[in-house]
């Protein structure tokens, strides 16, 4: 005599977990300088004893924290456009 097995329809239910806190990732993305502005930055991380990737990471990082804090105002210009353009 055959038995029939039993399948749990849960089998393949989607299992919840507690969520781990959401987290910031790094992500990489490139940045266009001039060979000019490489040089800078490579020579500033040398004077510093730092590598030259720690050394742009702070530097955008720097950038960042003061622009948030309004000490950095960039320049903007406004283009007057004709209507319909």
């Amino acid at each position: 005599m055959v038995k029939k097995a039993l399948i749990d329809s849960n089998l393949f239910a989607k299992t919840t977990k507690a969520e781990p806190p959401p987290q910031d990732i790094i992500a990489a993305q490139g940045v266009g300088l001039k060979l000019s502005e490489w040089a800078v930055l490579d020579a500033i991380a040398a004077d510093l004893e730092m590598k030259p990737h720690a050394i742009r990471v702070y530097a955008i990082r720097y950038f960042l924290a003061q622009y948030k804090a309004g000490k950095i105002q960039p320049q903007t210009r406004t283009v007057k456009r004709l209507p319909g353009t």
